[in-house]
């Protein structure tokens, strides 16, 4: 072989390792670089339901497991505020990791304006309901300016803006300062009631004790202490029995004729 045929030959296999070398390079890059991002592009994750859960929690579960957040708010009147009603894309679907994920949050209840309560405590409850709000305590107090059962005060400032079904507490009026009043009747009747009854008479709701009768309804007012009509002063006390049906109270059957006496005579001094 001349020496030019040796020359051409050396030539080419240089050329030709030249180019396996490069190959090989390029395969290396493709393997470990490119084919790695490549085939991840195509794996996915089960996406956790956090509907319900208060966002914090929400974040928390989310950002554990790779993905990013966003968030919205909507009002909602059947969800707390803060919490997660809703999740695009859908709970318990396949994603990609670190994929977004958009969370909307409840506001609560929308706020409504608070009206100006005037009237009796009928009048008030209508005004309250349609409002969208809901009646609260009633209270009484003597004035001197106000009528008798009358609204003279209101717990949330009229013009203020407070969620929807929020509680209104009222007081009404006993009308002008008196040293004296008159107990009311409140035997036989539902001690809730007797209680309201005992506050706008201007008296203080006293003792509580209970006895077993069956023959009444539950809480039903058996005896008061004060006879009904009677003269006292402004905040005196009015005790009451009112009737129970737990069977787990004991007293003996003295005390038992003992009060069968009191209520039949305070009956028979009514009429009943």
């Amino acid at each position: 072989m001349d020496t030019s045929t040796k020359t051409l030959w050396l030539t080419r296999l240089k050329r030709f390792g030249i180019l396996a070398a490069l190959a090989l390079v390029v395969f290396l890059i493709i393997n470990e670089l490119v084919m790695p991002v490549y085939t991840r592009q195509g794996d996915t994750i089960l996406l956790p339901d956090v509907t319900g859960l208060p966002l914090t929690d929400a974040q928390d579960v989310l950002m554990s497991e790779g993905f990013r957040i966003m968030e919205q708010e909507r009002t909602e009147p059947n969800h707390p505020p803060g919490t997660v009603i809703q999740q695009s894309p859908n709970a318990n679907t396949r994603v990609k990791e670190g994929r977004k994920v958009l969370l909307t949050i409840s506001r609560g209840l929308a706020p409504v304006v608070v009206p100006k309560i005037q009237g009796s405590q009928r009048e008030a409850e209508i005004t309250i309901q349609n409002a969208a709000l809901r009646l609260g305590r009633v209270d009484y107090a003597v004035s001197n300016h106000f009528p008798v059962g009358v609204v003279m005060f209101q717990s949330m400032p009229a013009g203020s803006r407070i969620p929807a079904g929020s509680y209104i507490d009222i007081t009404l009026s006993l009308g002008r300062v008196e040293s004296h009043r008159s107990v009311p009747a409140v035997s036989n009747i539902n001690y809730d009631l007797a209680q309201r009854m005992i506050l706008q008479s201007g008296l203080t709701p006293g003792r509580v004790d209970t006895a077993i009768y069956p023959e009444y309804l539950p809480n039903t007012v058996l005896w008061q202490d004060r006879e009904p009509g009677t003269t006292v002063q402004l905040g005196d006390t009015l005790n009451v029995i009112i009737s129970t049906v737990d069977t787990t109270y004991q007293y003996s059957p003295r005390f038992r004729r003992f009060l069968d006496t009191l209520i039949r005579e305070q009956q028979l001094d009514r009429g009943q």
